[in-house]
């Protein structure tokens, strides 16, 4: 009975080791898939840019189109980027994502929405936006409607319990999409969003000069 006890032991040892290897196995599969798709559709958009680009029949700048790093802020934006869009904005908005939101804070250790703005109007447009989201809805802007927005453009929101008219601020990309420092730190969302509807104030096409 002992011996028939122990080998019986022995063998669930056996089943349970070979169903964590299995296990471990399913979870590596599903790893890897995972990694090969996601490659596999930064592939596919890297050739769908080439093409769209190649096909286009003004081609002044196309020798010096980083097309890898468009691809990049193509799948990380969630935006088709095509020839005549702001390449330089896409690029320069794709690598502020995930930065987390810190008040008061200006660089990619932590900004707030106003200091994403001005980081980003500095780098790309060589222009100076004022702090603060509500001096820049003051200052820094003529005011246009919503129908209006450009690639480029500020967009303002109000903030509930806020005392001043204007708390929140983002850069419109494109098809609504707009990249903004939140929360959740610098993420791309649209204003279609219930949240966003909701608190929108105007947006803002930029009339400072350059430095």
């Amino acid at each position: 009975v002992v011996k028939l006890l122990l080998k019986l032991i022995t063998t669930s040892k056996k089943i349970i080791y070979n169903s964590r290897s299995i296990q471990a196995l399913s979870v590596m599969y599903e790893g890897a898939c995972s990694f090969i798709v996601k490659v596999i559709f930064q592939v596919i958009t890297f050739l769908l840019l080439l093409v769209t680009f190649h096909s286009c029949s003004t081609q002044k700048n196309f020798s010096n189109t980083n097309f890898r790093a468009l691809a990049y802020a193509d799948s990380a934006l969630g935006i088709r980027i095509e020839e005549h869009d702001d390449h330089a904005l896409f690029l320069e908005a794709a690598t502020w994502l995930g930065t987390p939101y810190v008040a008061g804070g200006t660089t990619r250790n932590g900004v707030d929405c106003s200091g994403l703005t001005m980081a980003i109007y500095a780098r790309i447009y060589d222009k100076q936006l004022h702090r603060r989201s509500v001096e820049q809805y003051e200052w820094d802007v003529q005011l246009k409607e919503r129908c209006q927005l450009q690639q480029g453009d500020l967009v303002f929101f109000r903030t509930p319990n806020s005392s001043e008219q204007c708390g929140h601020v983002g850069i419109f990309l494109k098809d609504d999409k707009f990249i903004h420092a939140g929360s959740r730190g610098v993420v791309v969302e649209s204003l279609e969003g219930s949240y966003w509807q909701k608190y929108w104030l105007a947006g803002g096409k930029c009339v400072i000069k350059n430095k």
